[in-house]
């Protein structure tokens, strides 16, 4: 059996080392003001920065703000041709924008005040930003300044690799926060921590892959159809499954 496949629960996987994809360093520039948050890529090559985040501190938490996580940059980040600037900006406001992104391509994604992480409006001034990589904390950013630069590498690529016909990809060491305030079953919401890398499933196992790579179930699957996600199983023959 292969291990590590995603069974609608979220399985862990194989560990495994990341093999680095070849990109040229470049120098990223993060420009804010009250209102507007701007990542700035010069050059002149095609570049990824999916996994692109910042954490920041809101009294005693960690708020965890991940680009590819905003509609209009969905689908976008893996494969950006610059000079290009990606903007953040509170709604009703129409920010000016950045001397260094005239001329260039701009992909505006307008937030709610919520969702302004860089400035604390109640203080008055900025938060510090911890930039994030895929698989560590690269900088910390204080935009007190109204600038700062990051060297984006390599390392920031997610990485997706095929194992056995499946698509998996890696998770790095990091923490999130699970739950909701929003959901009373979903409280309270605290932070998960992974101190080393694992493989999932990029998308949910299969019909057809349950019986590929001969699952156990006591009852069939409610849907039915090869690439329906499997359903109707326990959590042991999901575990024994993936072992």
């Amino acid at each position: 059996m292969r291990k590590g496949l995603f069974l609608i629960f979220s399985v862990i996987a194989i560990f495994w080392i990341p093999s680095i994809f070849s990109q040229d360093p470049i120098q990223i520039e993060i420009i804010g003001d009250k209102d507007s948050l701007t990542i700035h890529i010069p050059g002149n090559q095609s570049v990824s920065i999916q996994g692109l985040g910042f954490e920041v501190q809101d009294d005693d938490n960690s708020l965890f703000y991940y680009l590819n996580e905003f509609e209009v940059f969905k689908g976008l980040l893996s494969d950006l041709k610059t000079p290009i600037c990606l903007r953040l900006f509170r709604s009703n406001v129409t920010p000016i924008l950045p001397g260094r992104c005239d001329g260039d391509t701009t992909i505006n994604q307008v937030v709610s005040n919520s969702d302004v992480f860089w400035y604390d409006s109640t203080l008055g001034n900025f938060r510090v930003l911890n930039i994030l990589s895929p698989w560590k904390s690269i900088q910390l950013c204080d935009l007190s300044n109204s600038v700062c630069e990051v060297e984006y590498t390599e390392e920031w690529m997610i990485q997706e690799e095929e194992f056995d016909g499946v698509t998996m990809v890696l998770v790095p060491p990091a923490c999130f926060n699970m739950g909701s305030s929003d959901f009373n079953d979903a409280q309270p919401v605290h932070q998960i921590c992974f101190e080393k890398y694992f493989w999932i499933d990029k998308y949910e196992v299969t019909n057809a892959q349950f019986e590929r790579f001969e699952g156990i179930a006591k009852q069939g699957s409610i849907a039915v159809g090869d690439n329906i996600p499997r359903d109707n199983i326990t959590w042991k023959e999901a575990l024994i499954f993936v072992s």
